[in-house]
C-alpha cells in the first residue's frame, strides 16, 4: 500500500468508512495525510474531529454546527486540502482549502442505502479529476447517491421511470474511472483487478 500511496501525480481519494475493527483514529489520520481528497460522513468527521481535540473518538450528532471547525481541524492535522462530508438526506459539503461548498440531496423515497455512498464517491472522483466546478461535482455526486438509494437492491434499472435519463451518466462515470485508474496502477494491481 505504501508504494501505491507514494505514486505522484493522480489525485488520491480516501473514503474513510469507520467500521470496527477498522476504526483506529490514529491510522485514519495517518492515511488521510497521504490523500488529496478525504470523504467522510457527518458522524465520522465528528469522531475524528473529537479524537484530534480530545484524544477520544466520540460520535457527532447529525447537523452538528461545529462541522466546519472539525473540517478545518482535520485539514490542518492531515494537510489534506479537500474534505467532503456527506450528510444523507441533507446533502454534502466540500471543504476546499478553506472554502466550503454545499449541495442538497435530491428528495427521494429511500429503499436501500447500500451502494449509495459508493455511487456518490464515483461522482466525486470523476468530477474532481476532470477539474469540474465544485458545486456541479457535489450536485452530481448527490444525484448519483440518491438514485441508488431510491431503488431496491441498489441496482437502478434503465426501464424504471426517472432512471433512464441517468443511465448514460452512470456509464460515463464507470468508464472514466476505469480509464483514469487503470494506467496508474502497478501491473500487479491491474492483474488482480482483471481476475475478479
Amino acid at each position: 500500500m505504501d508504494r501505491l500511496l507514494a505514486v505522484k501525480g493522480p489525485l488520491k481519494f480516501f473514503d474513510v468508512n469507520l467500521r470496527p475493527p477498522f476504526a483506529d483514529p490514529k491510522r485514519i489520520v495517518q492515511l488521510a495525510a497521504r490523500a488529496d481528497v478525504l470523504k467522510l460522513n457527518h458522524d465520522e468527521v465528528g469522531q475524528i474531529g473529537s479524537w484530534l481535540r480530545t484524544g477520544e473518538a466520540t460520535p457527532n450528532p447529525p447537523g452538528d454546527a461545529d462541522a466546519i471547525a472539525k473540517c478545518a481541524a482535520l485539514s490542518e492535522a492531515t494537510h489534506t486540502p479537500r474534505i467532503c462530508v456527506t450528510m444523507g438526506p441533507a446533502g454534502a459539503t466540500l471543504w476546499d482549502r478553506g472554502s466550503l461548498v454545499s449541495a442538497p440531496a435530491p428528495k427521494v423515497v429511500v429503499k436501500d442505502t447500500v451502494g449509495a455512498g459508493d455511487a456518490f464517491m464515483a461522482g466525486l472522483i470523476v468530477g474532481l479529476t476532470r477539474g469540474a466546478n465544485t458545486q456541479t461535482v457535489l450536485e452530481t455526486a448527490c444525484r448519483l447517491g440518491a438514485i441508488v438509494a431510491s431503488h431496491d437492491a441498489n441496482v437502478p434499472l434503465p426501464h424504471i421511470q426517472g432512471v433512464a435519463d441517468v443511465e448514460e451518466l452512470f456509464l460515463s462515470v464507470q468508464l472514466e474511472l476505469v480509464q483514469y485508474i487503470r494506467p496508474r496502477l502497478p501491473s500487479k494491481a491491474v492483474e488482480l483487478l482483471t481476475q475478479q
